[in-house]
């Protein structure tokens, strides 16, 4: 029985060598199976098992690969890209075949003798130019912060204010848009109209009015559980509103009544998209829940842009994720989140894009290890700035123990350039300028270059070191010309790029506006400027020669200069060596103000009536809290641009029997209306006769 036994054990052992004799492939010219270590080690890469995440990592110059055993994904770069078979491990070898090989060099590479030899002319496919972390453990080293499991974190950028543009001279039939910087391409707003329906966020929905009859009707209210939507599009009968997940976690289990365990909020955007076919009964045809928070959008065609930033790095799930509809919930790993040189590792951000005439497409993602603080598109791309902010500590000493800094200290900011190519979001290339951008209007992009307005300082801004100019780059983000420094000791307060030209204002005590010429991007020159008290913060052309300036007032006290009113003044640059303030009308006094100034979509121009409208809070002092008016200007101009108050309006809340502020002025035909949180009106354009009133 022994010997019976024994030759059980040699029969079954051959046979075991023999399957895997027979199972492991062969690696020769025939065969296409190629153990990965060697394969890849042979050809410069470093190959790595990463035991936490069971992966193969291959590493090369900026190449990285992440394989699995079993699976026929390789992603690369951050692209899923599946292989002719799946990797394989046969004692303790894993094996792929050379599809792995055709994705990285094309047919830069041959197999001979059974080893892989790269062509003199191997190299990457371009996409997959722009490298990934790969994995946790570099990801921890590019970003120590990341993974802190602490709740109170910040979580959020600064977003900085949206801005407009021209308005189109609009016949009776006519109604006003939203204002935005570049013509066609639209921008996010709280209250938008198709020319019959006025749309507007209300508390965290959206309600739909009526404008036809005589008098307002709501005919749509939209509310989604736990969702606050806070703006909206609307594009060939849908409505895309964007809003925010309010849903609380908690991130540890209590285990003593004594102490309250504090629940945190995950940061999440909600994308919903509504057929507006029955106007009283919107129905959600599409919807996507993003983790971050919204930069900024644009919505240029039926083709919906978006940035998001993703600073909130604890939790279950640190990652950026994105759900569509009801499907599994896709995480954004670190094999699926690029680097950008340049780019300083302050959070996570998100390129995010689809398509509203075709959503049953998989929507553009991608995620970037950066941060984004200001947002432009034009029509071709889109620019994300990002600060670099100096070590104010590092120099030397001087005898009054001043820090004494160096060029080396100024404030830099890093341009990430993509392009648009009909809902898809393509990185392009980062650039490090020197300088602080104002928000969105310093960047413009015009006949295929970039034009900037910076500040620069080496220390604070605003002191003697402080100075502003345009810098003009490619369309590969290389400077190819730049105006003189102006303005020494001030700091840029508005900014218009209109075709040739640019409007600058700069501000410390008075406000020169600057009149410059960029027709020839390699010498940009200064034309002219104007020095008047005040200053200006938003700039909007109403012809040609003739610049709207809305800004405030100021007046020395014993405490500096200090905002006295809410000042409107008409520049006339017919003459850009001779420019002059035509007209200004001052309103109130002390902290009077207008939330044009910080969010220019409050601004309404109609060209063709020659008026515009801002919401308006006049307070009786400087500094007090008492309010005098609360509400809306109406302010006409003339043929030779004198200006002159056509009337105000205010709202009364019902609710509580104050004046609540006005948020939007907008025109539909012969009918102005505004908007506020509780109520809508509508008047006569001319006369500002109160024609409806609706409280929602």
């Amino acid at each position: 029985m022994r010997q019976i036994g024994k030759k059980i054990c040699i029969v079954m052992s051959l046979l075991l060598l023999f399957s895997l004799y027979i199972g492991a492939p062969s690696v020769n010219a025939e065969s296409k199976a190629l153990p990965v270590r060697s394969t890849f080690e042979s050809i410069g890469f470093k190959v790595s098992w990463v035991k936490e995440e069971k992966a193969i990592t291959l590493e090369k110059d900026l190449l990285f690969v992440k394989l699995q055993n079993g699976s026929n994904t390789a992603w690369i770069n951050g692209h899923n890209e599946k292989l002719s078979s799946s990797v394989k491990l046969v004692s303790g070898v894993s094996y792929t075949d050379d599809s792995l090989l055709t994705l990285l060099f094309g047919k830069g590479y041959a197999i001979q003798n059974g080893k892989v030899v790269l062509k003199a002319n191997a190299a990457p496919a371009e996409k997959y130019t722009l490298p990934v972390i790969g994995t946790e453990t570099r990801l921890k080293k590019l970003f120590p912060e990341w993974g802190q499991n602490d709740v109170y974190r910040y979580s959020g950028l600064e977003v900085l204010p949206e801005a407009v543009s021209d308005s189109e001279t609009k016949t009776k039939d006519d109604f006003s848009e939203t204002n935005v910087q570049e013509k066609g391409i639209d921008e996010a707003d709280i209250t938008k109209t198709d020319g019959r329906y006025i749309y507007t966020v209300k508390g965290g929905s959206v309600v739909i009015i009526d404008t036809a009859g005589e008098t307002l009707l709501q005919k749509a209210k939209i509310t989604e559980a736990d969702t606050y939507f806070q703006e909206l599009y609307i594009s060939d009968k849908k409505l895309l509103v964007i809003g925010s997940l309010q849903h609380a976690e908690i991130t540890r289990k209590q285990t003593d009544d004594r102490y309250y365990i504090m629940p945190y909020y995950e940061t999440k955007t909600v994308i919903d998209v509504y057929d507006l076919g029955s106007i009283e009964k919107p129905k959600l045809i599409k919807s996507y829940v993003l983790k971050g928070s919204p930069l900024s959008s644009r919505l240029k065609g039926e083709d919906f842009y978006m940035v998001l930033n993703e600073n909130s790095f604890y939790g279950d799930l640190p990652y950026p994720t994105l759900k569509v509809d009801d499907k599994p919930e896709i995480t954004f790993g670190p094999e699926r989140i690029y680097y950008c040189p340049d780019a300083k590792p302050t959070g996570m951000m998100m390129t995010f894009a689809i398509a509203l005439n075709d959503l049953g497409t998989e929507p553009d993602a991608e995620v970037y290890l950066s941060s984004g603080e200001t947002f432009y598109m034009s029509n071709d791309n889109l620019y994300i700035a990002q600060m670099k902010y100096p070590n104010y500590f590092s120099g030397t000493v001087d005898d009054s123990g001043l820090v004494v800094k160096t060029d080396d200290s100024r404030e830099k900011t890093v341009l990430t350039q993509f392009s648009l190519e009909h809902g898809h979001i393509v990185f392009n290339r980062t650039k490090e300028i020197e300088g602080r951008l104002l928000n969105q209007w310093a960047m413009d992009e015009y006949k295929g270059n970039l034009r900037v307005a910076v500040n620069t300082s080496i220390g604070y801004i605003g002191d003697e070191s402080t100075t502003s100019r345009i810098d003009i780059y490619s369309g590969t983000l290389e400077r190819i010309g730049k105006t003189e420094d102006l303005a020494k000791g001030e700091q840029i307060y508005a900014i218009r790029f209109v075709d040739d030209l640019a409007y600058l204002v700069t501000f410390k005590q008075i406000d020169p506006f600057f009149a410059i010429d960029c027709s020839v991007p390699e010498k940009p020159v200064v034309l002219g400027y104007l020095k008047i008290p005040g200053y200006s913060q938003y700039l909007h052309p109403l012809s040609d020669t003739k610049i709207l300036g809305i800004g405030h007032q100021t007046k020395e006290t014993e405490f500096g200069v200090q905002n006295d009113g809410l000042k409107f003044s008409i520049f006339d640059t017919s003459d850009m060596k001779k420019i002059n303030e035509i007209d200004n009308m001052v309103l109130g006094k002390g902290s009077a103000s207008s939330e044009s100034l910080y969010d220019h979509k409050a601004f309404m121009l109609n060209l063709g009536k020659q008026l515009f409208a801002v919401p308006v809070s006049i307070y009786s002092e400087y500094g007090t809290t008492q309010n005098n008016f609360e509400g809306a200007y109406i302010i006409k101009y003339s043929a030779d641009y004198k200006l002159k108050v056509l009337g105000t309006i205010e709202h009364k809340s019902s609710e509580y029997g104050g004046y609540e502020p006005i948020r939007r002025i907008l025109y539909i035909g012969n009918t102005l209306y505004t908007v506020s949180e509780n109520k809508i009106a509508s008047y006569d354009i001319d006369t500002l006769k109160v024609l409806s009133q609706l409280d929602f």
